[in-house]
Order: structure tokens, then C-alpha cells, then sequence
């Protein structure tokens, strides 16, 4: 029963550890754009957020599934649900950010149009396989 415990507890606090090492990345960066003030506030931020999830996670559902941790089969369904939604609002906003760049001839066009390319590839990807595994 511990090492269930402790292989839970492991779970719940990898969204939360990823949080804090991405803070890192986020001063890295902006240490390397010579704006280590930037790096700094965004690293803060990261580190704010690790900590609501760490320790609102256990306490308030929300949490819980940003932290990625459904503790049950309602809270899976709901999540799996979350992150459908949340693709369904993201592909047309590329979609309409690409078209915008491509007909203004914007300088993040390219950038545009390599999101909107590699959102597809991951739906086209993802579709193929899971309709293969399941």
C-alpha cells in the first residue's frame, strides 16, 4: 500500500516539477535575450503555478486535473474532455492566425504557418493511432 502511495504521489507532482524545471528554461532564456528581468518574472510565474498545483491539487478538483492527476473515472472522462475542447478552440485560431499572416504578408508567417502545420500532422497522427490501438 506505501509504494502505491508513493508511486501516486510521484504522478501527482510531475506536472508540478515540469512547472519549476520549465521556470529555468523560461530565466535561461531570457538571460540569452539579455532581458533577465523577463526571465526572472516568467520564471516566478512557473513557479507560482507549481505551487497551486502542488498544493491546491490535492485539495480542489480544477487543480487536480491541471495537474494531469484524475483520481477517478469521471474526473479521466473529464479531462479527456478538457483537452479535446481545448484543441477544437487552438486549430481554428491557428487556422485564422495563418490566414491573417498569408494574406497581410506578415513576418510570423512562416511561424503560423508551422504551427498550423504541425497541429494537423498531430491530429492526423493521433488519429491514425489510436484508431489502430484501440
Amino acid at each position: 500500500m506505501n509504494d502505491t502511495r508513493s508511486g501516486s504521489r510521484g504522478r501527482q507532482m510531475m506536472v508540478p516539477i515540469f512547472a519549476v524545471l520549465l521556470g529555468f528554461v523560461w530565466l535561461a532564456a531570457g538571460i540569452a535575450a539579455d532581458d533577465p528581468r523577463g526571465g526572472l518574472i516568467a520564471m516566478a510565474i512557473m513557479f507560482l503555478y507549481a505551487a497551486v498545483l502542488a498544493v491546491a491539487g490535492s485539495r480542489a478538483e480544477p487543480f487536480r486535473l491541471l495537474r494531469g492527476d484524475p483520481q477517478d473515472e469521471r474526473q479521466a472522462r473529464l479531462l479527456t474532455r478538457v483537452q479535446a475542447s481545448t484543441q477544437l478552440t487552438i486549430a481554428p485560431v491557428l487556422v485564422a492566425g495563418t490566414l491573417w499572416a498569408v494574406a497581410t504578408n506578415a513576418s510570423s508567417e512562416p511561424v503560423w504557418l508551422g504551427l498550423t502545420a504541425f497541429n494537423g500532422l498531430c491530429q492526423l497522427g493521433y488519429t491514425f493511432y489510436y484508431s489502430k490501438s484501440h
